[in-house]
């Protein structure tokens, strides 16, 4: 009978344990995401980002404040004047580039940047990080973006040395 008991409590003791442990593993992750945002959110500022040290909770500021935004230039109404390209000057349309050659990039995200306006090395080497996640609408890190912008520019700079 005491056995029983003890074994009830012993479920119920271990079951709280794995909802603590799941509960905090949950928690990181949305902080995690919640950094990877304002992460990207600061690039796309063109802000440059620090990580965040440990801070204890008495040391915390109360808000933090933004500078205020330079006044932007007021709009041109003079429109530039349109040049026609000459018909010898115009470039066939050429084959995309294999993005599949760079690490990390499938037939999936090499169709998604396709999709997107991108068909060559260069074009992506061209990519800022935080822009090109925005279109790849996926739940790639902008690291593994980082990683591919820099294998772009490598395999660009092969084929105009070619």
């Amino acid at each position: 009978m005491m056995s029983r008991f003890f074994r009830q409590v012993w479920l119920i003791v271990i079951g709280a344990i794995a909802s603590t442990i799941l509960g905090w593993l949950l928690l990181e992750q949305i902080e995690r995401e919640r950094q990877r945002q304002e992460a990207l959110a600061a690039e796309r500022e063109g802000l440059v980002v620090m990580p965040p040290a440990p801070v204890s909770p008495s040391q915390q500021p109360a808000k933090a404040i933004r500078p205020p935004l330079p006044a932007a230039a007021p709009p041109k109404e003079e429109a530039p004047p349109t040049r026609e390209v000459p018909a010898a000057k115009v470039q066939p349309p050429r084959q995309p580039d294999d993005f599949t050659q760079i690490k990390g990039i499938g037939p999936a995200y090499a169709r998604a940047l396709n999709e997107a306006g991108i068909h060559s090395y260069s074009e992506l080497a061209m990519q800022k990080p935080a822009e090109l996640l925005s279109h790849l609408n996926s739940r790639v890190s902008i690291e593994r973006v980082r990683e591919w912008i820099k294998q772009a520019k490598q395999l660009s700079a092969d084929e105009n040395s070619s």
